[in-house]
């Protein structure tokens, strides 16, 4: 079993929601291409 330590889920949930607050600042609704949120979250987790 894999032991997920709660620390680490708080700072992966804390960067998507930075990644959508920006993007929603970015693009007005019509614009809105929501396969870029999967890509910028999996950009951000790779950095970790």
């Amino acid at each position: 079993m894999v032991k997920i330590k709660a620390k680490d889920v708080r700072n992966k949930v804390r960067n998507l929601k930075s990644i959508i607050e920006a993007y929603k600042k970015e693009h007005p609704k019509k614009d809105r291409d929501y396969g870029k949120y999967e890509r910028e979250f999996k950009k951000r987790l790779k950095k970790q």
